[in-house]
């Protein structure tokens, strides 16, 4: 009884790490997202006057970097979820 109990917290465990590796995939794809409409956003802010569009365009490199940092170490716990041969 005692190994069939084991293998069935394995298996539990097991899903339950796909599921967040998936859930933090999905996050990793709003990343870029974000990443990719704050290169579009810098670029209209490139056409309105400097003074104006600096103080914006300072916000929007922030939110970009740290969207990209985010990303960076969501990557890295896919990266271990995956070494366990969980597939994601």
């Amino acid at each position: 009884m005692g190994a069939l109990h084991a293998e069935e917290q394995f298996l539990h465990g097991r899903r339950k790490l796909r599921q967040a590796g998936k859930q933090i995939r999905n996050v990793i794809q709003s990343a870029y997202k974000i990443e990719r409409r704050a290169g579009g956003l810098k670029d209209i802010l490139g056409e309105l006057p400097k003074r104006e569009a600096s103080i914006f365009r300072s916000q929007v490199s922030k939110l970009a970097s740290e969207a990209k940092k985010e990303k960076r170490s969501l990557s890295k716990e896919i990266s271990k979820i995956s070494n366990y041969g969980i597939s994601v």
